[in-house]
């Protein structure tokens, strides 16, 4: 389970907003603000799955031993593709997209998780939002 904020001055400008199906519109992770020279860091040990460009911009995706995948967009990844990286190493830095690419907030980082199921609140894993709990 990640622990290590990837950011390490962080604050969150945006949060998740679940889609209401699996393929709908919704914000899929948070939007996290950064200093310019602020380098990216890795929640966990694991491997780069991806490191390259998806559509207007830079992208990095880590995979956990566990099966864990957390993605940062636009950032211009430091490693390449099957690189092994270690939880708090540097993985990236922001990059500036392509003029297309609309960004969610000036000089912050997208930052999602997702396992099997699909998407999860990357906040849940820094302790930073509690579980719903349902009630009748």
């Amino acid at each position: 389970m990640p622990n290590r904020c990837p950011l390490t001055t962080a604050t969150s400008r945006t949060t998740t907003r679940a889609p209401l199906w699996q393929k709908g519109p919704g914000h899929r992770g948070i939007d996290l603000a950064l200093d310019s020279q602020s380098p990216i860091v890795a929640p966990f040990d694991g491997e780069v799955f991806f490191a390259g460009k998806v559509v207007n911009r830079q992208v990095i995706t880590l995979v956990s031993d566990t099966g864990l995948k957390a993605s940062f967009e636009p950032v211009c990844a430091i490693h390449p593709k099957g690189s092994r990286v270690l939880k708090g190493q540097n993985i990236a830095v922001l990059c500036v997209p392509e003029s297309d690419y609309q960004m969610h907030c000036e000089s912050c980082v997208h930052f999602s998780i997702r396992n099997q199921y699909g998407y999860l609140n990357p906040l849940l894993f820094y302790g930073m939002l509690k579980p719903a709990v349902l009630t009748s």
